[in-house]
């Protein structure tokens, strides 16, 4: 649809996800790999994040390279990594992953697609490290909720609001009655990273932003 992501709306998403985990950078030492391409909109926030934190930042040309990245881990001593529920499952069930290093690896991210409890359960019992999920869209430049990276967490769900986001689950048919919680309805976010409208399509922009609310289209509970 081309969405139009303003500089104040990828700068402001950056900071509102280092905020999130500022204690897990260590500026000019922390080691950053992720599968996403740049042109991504997670590729993007993800690079931008780590720019902004004086990261180093591995990107993978090939995501099918699954032995790739398994041996990124020891060879760069990479402590966060962003992928998607297959990527995790890929790397499980690859045949170097037993004599992958995994010793600096803290925080992994999961996007895209729902991520499974038993998968979060095996890889964190396996590598050691924690494996979080995050919803992103590409019209929120592109995060909008996370679990928290400490502290407590819900593994099955999407998290919390990012910092200085608001979020809500409306009635999927007027979009404006707030739904009780453990009842399922439409998505909606507001905050800084909020995209400006979709390129050259103004009816399309108003259905999704409205009174400065996006609606994500996607359906939740609370």
């Amino acid at each position: 649809k081309g969405a139009i992501l303003t500089h104040y709306n990828i700068v402001a998403n950056t900071i509102q996800h280092r905020a999130w985990c500022k204690d897990f950078w260590e500026k000019g030492k922390t080691v950053f790999q992720t599968m996403y391409p740049l042109f991504h909109a997670r590729g993007s926030g993800a690079f931008h994040l780590a720019l902004s934190s004086l990261a180093a930042y591995i990107c993978i040309p090939n995501p099918r390279d699954i032995g790739g990245m398994l041996r990124n881990f020891g060879k760069y001593k990479v402590k966060i990594f962003a992928g998607v529920p297959a990527i995790y499952t890929g790397m499980l069930n690859h045949p170097d992953f037993e004599e992958t290093d995994f010793s600096s690896l803290e925080i992994c991210i999961s996007g895209s697609v729902a991520l499974p409890p038993e998968l979060v359960k095996e890889w964190e019992s396996k590598t050691g490290s924690k494996l979080v999920e995050v919803y992103g869209i590409t019209e929120a430049s592109p995060i909008g909720l996370c679990n928290p990276w400490k502290g407590k967490r819900k593994i099955g769900s999407i998290g919390l609001p990012l910092t200085d986001t608001e979020a809500k689950i409306v009635d999927i048919v007027d979009g404006v009655k707030e739904m009780p919680a453990g009842e399922a309805g439409e998505l909606i976010i507001r905050g800084p990273q909020v995209f400006k409208g979709y390129l050259d399509m103004p009816e399309e922009t108003a259905d999704t932003i409205r009174d400065g609310w996006l609606y994500t289209g996607d359906i939740a509970k609370m």
